[in-house]
């Protein structure tokens, strides 16, 4: 089987592989289409500049995690999907993927392919929306309209927020968040957020979600709340941040909370937390299955996986405006 592999800085090879075979609990998904997950991918991509002490962010790496396909094969322990079954799962950039049944959901006849792929970005987004703690009414502000920016700031007005405001620089991007019906929205390259955002609300965002991972927008994000509001760093950081605790965050006694991937692992109680990544992950796809996440014009770009290179190379260099980039496999 081909696999996409990292074997250097910005040096993509589609290596040769043995198919996986299915341990007792496991299965082996046949890779139909898989998404690039921007934030993390290209960190990996441009350096392994991601915690290089853990072993998996030192080159070769295999990158991916959004994977929807069919189930070719299970364990003998596996009684909740059947072969033939179309499912979304956490499987690498491969042909052939060995995953775990419990972060796999089986997907309803009428959601596509390419739109399942996004379930799993929609599940990161709404681990740091459950971590915003949104009450009903309130002003959200999320800053950056990528991919888990445009998912975020629905999973926000679906929370109970009054007002969603989104935050880029990028035109292109804007329209995207519009087209899925975000209310406001701000052109960071032309105004001034801040001003705008209290324009709109009179005292700064009640949350705001800094979904966009750059030093920028985490010193933006500390501006835009109201006294005593909360921020949520959902985007992924590799480079250092200029954080004066005197300024902002003293002033207005901010709370700053980080929102990994995914959100708490699976296996704990619901008596613990609610939403374990598995759940989380299953509730993604409904939320696209009923249509209460809408995903207009959000996949821009579609490569055939021999073309993994090229895909990467122009998300990194942005030679072109891009939101969801998927690879078709055969």
């Amino acid at each position: 089987m081909k696999t996409i592999w990292f074997t250097a800085p910005r040096t993509v090879e589609l290596l040769e592989e043995e198919r996986p075979k299915a341990g007792p609990n496991e299965l082996v998904v046949q890779a139909r289409v898989t998404g690039i997950s921007v934030g993390t991918e290209m960190g990996l991509y441009r350096g392994a500049e991601m915690r290089l002490s853990r072993a998996d962010y030192n080159f070769p790496i295999r990158p991916g995690y959004e994977a929807m396909g069919t189930v070719v094969e299970r364990g003998a322990e596996v009684t909740s999907f059947a072969v033939g079954d179309r499912v979304l799962c956490l499987g690498g950039h491969s042909q052939y993927a060995k995953v775990d049944p419990a972060l796999t959901v089986r997907l309803p006849d009428h959601v596509s392919d390419e739109v399942a792929t996004l379930g799993v970005l929609a599940t990161t987004a709404q681990n740091g929306i459950r971590r915003a703690k949104i009450e009903f009414g309130d002003t959200v502000a999320v800053i950056g309209m990528g991919v888990v920016g445009i998912l975020a700031a629905q999973e926000a007005k679906l929370a109970g927020a009054g007002r969603v405001i989104g935050i880029d620089i990028n035109p292109f991007r804007l329209d995207v968040a519009q087209k899925v019906g975000i209310e406001y929205l701000v052109d960071a390259s032309k105004e001034d957020p801040v001003a705008r955002v209290m324009a709109i609300t009179g005292f700064g965002a009640d949350e705001v979600i800094e979904a966009a991972g750059n030093p920028e927008a985490f010193a933006q994000a500390l501006m835009l709340p109201r006294e005593r509001g909360r921020v949520v760093i959902l985007g992924y950081h590799v480079h250092a941040v200029q954080f004066v605790p005197g300024e902002e965050f003293w002033a207005k006694e901010l709370d700053v909370f980080a929102a990994r991937a995914g959100g708490p692992p699976m296996g704990l109680p619901e008596a613990y937390t609610r939403w374990t990544m598995d759940r989380s992950l299953r509730y993604s796809v409904d939320l696209l299955a009923s249509g209460r996440l809408r995903v207009d014009g959000m996949i821009t770009h579609r490569f055939h996986y021999t073309e993994a290179a090229k895909a990467y190379a122009m998300v990194d260099e942005g030679s072109e405006s891009f939101v969801q980039v998927l690879f078709l496999w055969d």
